[in-house]
């Protein structure tokens, strides 16, 4: 109620102020306007008369009718009525546009109070107000990560679907490799069955075949192997005829041979082997499974060379091994017996023997000290395999 009297008396000190000076400027009062509407509105006959005179009339007839309304017209009387006019138009202007503006803030006031009284519930304050903007931004921020969420998974199903294609490839290839080992698999219990009824038959075999005596050695001198014979063939049904499995050699530097007498199914049977034949067992008795050296290959093999030197000239190469590990080395041979390993003087060569197809030397440190006797088997010019005294297997190549 303050500002509205405070108001009311804002407007009538401008309207003082107004009627005081109503020529301070036209833009501030409409006075001048007014005063030269109700001029014209006034002297409208003297105005139209002469913007209308007829072609006939002279000028001196047109002057003399203007000097005879001006005469007539009481100047005086005329100017105090059209400004009394003009102030009354420009009060009732004001009068009208302030009373306006009353009835404006009156109803913005009333409005402002019926909302206030009957809408309370539908307005907020200032702190409700910042407490939904905060919210507002949260949820846009909430809106802006689902938003790099949705984009991520896009991506990250894109990869899934990329790796599906890939799995159900790799699932196809799996589908037929277990195709592929289901008949692998097949066949092995195929095998397995032929196996079984194999080792059936060569266990009733084993049952049937009784080893009489095993001698091994040459021209006199034999050594008793039956024990080691008749456990390898019980291991195994078979049999290399070498030193090495029956861990000894009768007479070193001569190929040996095996004479056997057994029974088998109640017949005495005999049957002799060379060294480096592989026996077997079967339903016929004992076999060479396979064979070394043949006696052509025996006979193509020189026996003139007296020396290692003149049996392995130029470069050679030996394997050895021993439980499984296999190793190798580069051999030379000089004319003075000397062996080079790997480029390097390791040993001497000393009691060389040549029996044709077979061979055996003792090798000496530097110093002087045994280091082992070998026995090899030419099975060609290029190639001799054998044993030594420490339990290797070897076999000498040339390059």
């Amino acid at each position: 109620m303050l500002h509205l009297i405070e108001y009311i008396n804002n407007l009538w000190s401008s309207f003082k102020e107004r009627v005081d000076n109503p020529f301070q400027a036209r833009t501030t009062t409409p006075f001048g306007s007014a005063f030269l509407v109700y001029l014209v509105l006034y002297n409208w006959v003297l105005i139209y008369s002469v913007f209308t005179f007829d072609n006939t009339t002279s000028l001196n007839q047109r002057i003399l009718f203007i000097q005879d309304y001006i005469q007539r017209l009481e100047i005086i009387r005329m100017l105090f009525k059209v400004i009394g006019y003009s102030y009354i138009s420009i009060v009732l202007f004001y009068l009208t546009t302030n009373l306006s503006l009353i009835i404006t803030l009156v109803f913005k006031k009333i409005r402002i109070w019926i909302l206030s009284n009957l809408e309370r519930n539908k307005l907020v304050t200032i702190e409700e107000l910042n407490r939904v903007q905060q919210s507002t931004t949260y949820l846009r921020d909430e809106i802006i990560d689902i938003r790099k969420q949705l984009e991520e998974s896009e991506v990250a199903k894109k990869s899934i679907e990329s790796e599906n294609i890939s799995l159900k490839s790799d699932l196809k290839t799996n589908e037929l490799d277990v195709k592929n080992l289901k008949k692998t698999n097949e066949d092995l219990i195929r095998e397995n069955e032929r196996l079984k009824l194999t080792y059936a038959g060569l266990v009733a075999q084993r049952a049937e075949f009784k080893l009489i005596s095993a001698y091994y050695g040459v021209e006199g001198f034999f050594a008793n192997v039956k024990d080691k014979l008749e456990q390898k063939l019980a291991q195994q049904a078979r049999a290399e005829i070498m030193n090495h499995t029956f861990h000894v050699d009768p007479i070193r530097g001569r190929v040996k041979q095996l004479e056997i007498t057994f029974e088998l199914q109640g017949e005495i049977q005999s049957a002799v082997f060379q060294e480096y034949d592989t026996i077997a067992l079967n339903e016929a008795g004992l076999i060479v499974e396979s064979r070394l050296i043949t006696d052509k290959e025996k006979g193509e093999i020189s026996t003139n060379a007296n020396s290692l030197f003149e049996l392995m000239q130029e470069n050679w190469q030996l394997e050895y091994s021993k439980d499984s590990n296999l190793q190798n080395e580069d051999v030379v041979i000089n004319p003075d017996n000397i062996y080079f390993r790997n480029g390097v003087e390791a040993f001497f060569i000393k009691n060389f023997r040549n029996n044709g197809p077979t061979i055996s030397f003792d090798k000496y440190n530097i110093d002087g000290s045994l280091h082992a006797n070998e026995d090899l088997i030419k099975l060609s010019k290029s190639e001799f395999i054998g044993v030594d005294s420490l339990g290797y297997r070897l076999v000498y190549r040339k390059k």
